[in-house]
């Protein structure tokens, strides 16, 4: 465990976190108005209040209280684009949003509304609101490296139990799926001698800098996790934070799990952290707007706010997403970015075969970073494997 200063001191809020990729989970209390929903080409965007706090529900997690009982606000989206290609009525809806919601300090008492409002969602199709042409086979990763540290530095829940699995279970270390270094860094200021693994180079050249600046080292590699090939071999391999989603074809997720197998010690352990899937369901909305979050730029100061759109296809067990970033330039006009992203998500037993499949054999299934015995109602489904 880290020593007491190291990973405390920096309040509740950091603690937990603010992650998620996916849905976001509100606090107990709602302030938001209803409106009457349309169909199934109906999107929904709910507002969250400033001073509500998400709890860590990892990239694509949602919370079991809250099922059921989300207030929302259901609008329709008109099917033309602009002239540059913008979808007007998603864009009206975030920007509105990103207006009336920038100040943290102000209640969200009233539903946010956008101009132009009244047609099919249906008709706004992923890649479309931008100028160019988003592409699945370029890494999602590269285009907001950035972005993803402004939203997940501050994620500390799973930091702790990751660093007592690898001083149970030795090293060397290896972290698939290192992003930025926020789980690595802390692992290699630890001690345990830590290799990295991400195919996104732009995570990695970040990953780098947080070490430099920390004063510590890492191996960093640049391979996609389903073609791992490292020399040598690991007591602790850990996947985190839902990073074995990213992985939506069966086979890339075999592969992964029988490369690391591969290059485990014969005693070396996989720890596997994702969302508890067994929480998902087919009752949920078709499309959502979710105004995920806003928080100010730690470079510039100036704040920047998230919007996911998020179209669920249960019987894939996959979600789609579309990031909205808004940002302010120096001159105070508004820069978006756009990126796309697939995430599969997994249930217990469906996990626990692929692991058997690659030669694993599971020892521990948890339901959250505080080793809590997984239920059909944990919040993550954390699984060690020998």
């Amino acid at each position: 465990m880290a020593p007491d200063g190291e990973h405390r001191g920096r309040g509740d809020d950091a603690r937990r976190g603010r992650a998620g990729l996916g849905r976001t989970r509100l606090g107990g209390r709602h302030c938001t108005a209803d409106a009457p929903c349309g169909g199934p080409g109906s999107l929904r965007l709910r507002v969250r209040r400033p001073d509500q706090q998400r709890c860590p529900a990892g990239l694509a997690g949602v919370s079991a209280a809250l099922r059921g009982r989300r207030t929302q606000v259901a609008s329709r989206l008109p099917g033309p684009l602009d002239a540059a290609g913008h979808h007007r009525a998603v864009c009206a809806v975030a920007a509105g949003a990103a207006h009336a919601h920038a100040h943290r300090g102000l209640l969200a008492h009233r539903p946010v509304r956008g101009a132009g409002v009244g047609g099919a969602v249906r008709n706004a199709r992923f890649g479309r609101a931008t100028n160019a042409a988003l592409t699945r086979n370029r890494n999602p990763f590269d285009r907001f490296a950035r972005l993803y540290d402004w939203e997940h530095d501050r994620y500390l829940a799973d930091v702790e139990v990751h660093l007592a699995f690898a001083a149970r279970f030795g090293g060397p270390v290896l972290e698939l799926a290192c992003g930025s270094g926020r789980l690595l860094a802390p692992l290699a200021q630890a001690g345990f001698r830590a290799t990295g693994v991400d195919s996104s180079s732009a995570m990695l050249e970040r990953a780098r800098q947080r070490l430099d600046a920390l004063g510590v080292q890492a191996q960093l590699v640049e391979q996609r996790m389903e073609a791992l090939d490292l020399d040598g071999q690991f007591r602790t391999i850990i996947l985190g934070l839902d990073s074995f989603g990213l992985l939506v074809k069966r086979d890339d997720q075999l592969r992964a799990l029988r490369a690391a197998k591969h290059h485990a010690t014969h005693d070396g352990r996989l720890i596997l952290d994702v969302a508890n899937g067994n929480l998902r369901g087919a009752a949920e909305p078709p499309e959502e707007l979710l105004h995920d979050l806003t928080l100010p730029d730690p470079e510039s100061g100036r704040p920047i706010t998230k919007f996911v759109l998020r179209r669920p296809k249960p019987a894939e067990q996959l979600d789609e997403l579309m990031f909205f970033y808004d940002e302010q330039d120096q001159r105070g006009y508004l820069k978006r970015s756009m990126v796309e992203l697939r995430l599969r998500w997994f249930t217990r037993f469906e996990l626990e075969l692929l692991l058997q499949a690659a030669g694993w054999q599971v020892e521990e299934v948890y339901g959250g970073y505080d080793l809590a015995a997984y239920g059909p109602q944990s919040e993550r489904l954390l699984i060690v494997a020998r």
